[in-house]
C-alpha cells in the first residue's frame, strides 16, 4: 500500500480554552487519510500527546508527578478505530494552565504534525477551589458607631430594623461565580421545620427553589449578592442561619454552601446622664457622668457619643468641639465619643471657660453591637440642661439721705445674667463702737 497522507488528529476532551475542576483523562479522536469507499490507507499505528505547564514552562515526562524541561511525546491508547485517550496524567493545579498537543501516524510513518489550535493544540485552565463569600454590610463609621470587625469567620454577626438587605462579596477564580441563591433558617443550626419558604419559617431543609432563592442583587462584574431573603419575618431575640449555595463556572460546576449565623436585635439601647441633673447650676468646671442600658439584651450598649452644645445641643453652631481645640464653634449636633465604659462613661476636661457663662444642653446617645442606634432622648434621662455661671452677681444700695431719724428699709438691686440672684445678704456696722447688728431687734 503506498500511503503519502498524514492522519488527522483532534483533541475533544477537554475543550480549548476551558475551565474545568476535575479530569481523569484527555480524549481525542483521529482519522487516517484518505478514507471512505475506494480508498486504502496504511492505517493508524498511534496517537501521542506532551503536556505542557504553563506556569513555568515545564513538560511532563509521563510518570507520577514528573516535569521537565524536554518535550517529550506520550503514547496515547486506543479503545476504538477512531478514539484515543491518555489517562496517566499528572496531578492538577489550581489556576494553571495547561497546553496539550496531539499527534499521530499511520503504519507508512506518515506524521500529523499539524497541530491547529483548538483542534490538535489546546488549553486548558484549572480550577480546583470552591467559590467563597463574605459578608460585609455589618458596616458602621465613626460618626455613629459601634467599632466591631465584620470578618466573616467572626461569630456573631448582627442584623437591626433599619438593615433593609444583607450584602457581601463573593470570589471564585479563575473561572469565575456563575449561580447565587441564599437560604435562610430561624435556627441556628438549620435543623427541624424551619426553613423560610417566602412567606414563613415552617419549611424542611431541601435543595429547591423554595428554600434557596435568587438574591435580590447579584452581578458577576463587582462580585457584589444582596439579599433581602426572610427580612419581613425576622423576630427579636432569634439566632439566624443563612445559607449561600455557590457554583462557579467551571466544568464540572464546583459548587459549595457558606454559612453565616446572625442575631436579629430591633431594640435600640439608652444612654443615662446621671451628672449633672436637669437645671444643675454650677460656678465650677464639671464631669458629665452616666451610664447606659439595653433591653435588647442580645448585643449590649457598647458605645456612648455625646453632643454638647450653647442654647442647643441639637441645632445652630454653637456645639463643643473636643477636637479643634476646645472650641465652640461645630455645628449642631456635634457627637464625640465618651470615655470610660458603656456603665460608666464620662466627659472630662470640657472648656467650660471657653464657652463662657450660659446654658448648657448635653445629649447622650447610646449604640449597641448590633449598630441600633438610641434616637428618643427624654428630658432629665439622656438629655438635660444646667448652667454655668462663674461670674459674680452685681449688688447695688439704692442711694438714700446721708442722715436720717427713721429708715424702715434699705432698698437696692441685685442682678445676674446667667444663672440669676437667688440670695441677698448684707450686714449693718455701727461706725460709733464698731459692733455689728446681728439682725434682731
Amino acid at each position: 500500500v503506498f500511503d503519502s497522507s498524514a492522519p488527522a488528529t483532534a483533541a475533544t476532551m477537554p475543550v480549548h480554552l476551558s475551565t474545568v475542576s476535575s479530569l481523569s483523562a484527555i480524549s481525542g479522536t483521529m482519522d487516517e487519510i484518505p478514507n471512505g469507499a475506494g480508498f486504502v490507507n496504511a492505517g493508524i499505528k498511534g496517537v501521542e500527546i506532551t503536556l505542557q505547564r504553563m506556569s513555568n514552562g515545564q513538560y511532563y515526562q509521563g510518570t507520577a508527578d514528573n516535569w521537565g524541561g524536554t518535550s517529550v511525546w506520550l503514547f496515547a491508547s486506543t479503545p476504538t478505530a477512531n478514539t484515543w485517550q491518555r489517562t496517566s496524567i499528572p496531578p492538577w493545579q489550581h489556576n494553571v494552565t495547561y497546553w496539550i498537543v496531539v499527534r499521530s501516524s499511520d503504519n507508512a510513518d506518515n506524521v500529523d504534525s499539524s497541530a491547529v489550535v483548538s483542534v490538535g493544540s489546546v488549553s486548558v485552565t484549572f480550577d480546583l477551589f470552591y467559590p467563597t463569600a463574605s459578608v460585609t454590610s455589618f458596616i458602621s463609621t465613626t460618626s455613629v458607631g459601634p467599632f466591631f470587625s465584620t470578618s466573616s469567620v467572626l461569630s456573631p454577626l448582627y442584623v437591626n430594623p433599619s438593615m433593609a438587605f444583607i450584602e457581601g462579596a463573593i470570589t471564585d477564580a479563575p473561572a469565575g461565580v456563575s449561580t447565587v441563591t441564599v437560604a435562610m433558617s430561624s435556627s441556628p443550626t438549620g435543623s427541624g421545620n424551619t426553613w423560610y419558604d417566602g412567606t414563613n419559617f415552617s419549611y424542611a431543609y431541601a435543595i429547591n427553589n423554595t428554600v434557596f432563592r435568587s438574591t435580590s442583587l447579584w452581578t458577576s462584574a463587582t462580585g457584589v449578592y444582596r439579599s433581602t431573603q426572610g427580612f419581613a419575618s425576622l423576630v427579636h431575640g432569634t439566632t439566624y442561619l443563612m445559607r449561600l449555595r455557590l457554583g462557579d463556572n467551571a466544568s464540572p460546576q464546583n459548587i459549595t454552601t457558606n454559612d453565616f449565623n446572625f442575631f436579629y436585635d430591633s431594640i435600640k439601647p439608652t444612654a443615662t446622664i446621671t451628672f449633672p441633673s436637669n437645671n444643675y447650676s454650677t460656678r465650677t468646671a464639671i464631669t458629665i457622668t452616666g451610664n447606659s442600658s439595653d433591653n435588647g439584651l442580645l448585643s449590649q450598649a457598647t458605645t456612648i457619643f455625646v453632643s454638647i452644645g450653647k442654647n442647643s445641643s441639637q441645632t445652630g453652631s454653637a456645639c463643643y468641639n473636643p477636637a479643634g481645640s476646645g472650641s465652640w464653634n461645630a455645628s449642631c449636633p456635634n457627637y464625640f465619643q465618651a470615655g470610660g465604659q458603656v456603665n460608666n462613661w464620662s466627659v472630662a476636661g470640657v472648656n467650660w471657660s471657653g464657652g463662657s457663662d450660659a446654658r448648657y444642653f448635653i445629649t447622650a446617645r447610646a449604640s449597641d453591637t448590633a449598630n441600633n442606634v438610641q434616637s428618643e432622648f427624654t428630658v432629665g434621662n439622656s438629655s438635660l440642661s444646667f448652667i454655668y455661671d462663674a461670674g459674680v452677681p452685681t449688688v447695688n444700695i439704692t442711694p438714700t439721705a446721708s442722715r436720717s431719724k427713721s429708715l424702715a428699709s434699705i432698698p437696692g438691686t441685685a442682678s445676674d445674667v446667667v444663672a440669676g440672684v437667688s440670695l441677698v445678704q448684707m450686714r449693718i456696722k455701727r461706725v460709733s463702737d464698731g459692733r455689728w447688728w446681728n439682725g434682731s431687734v
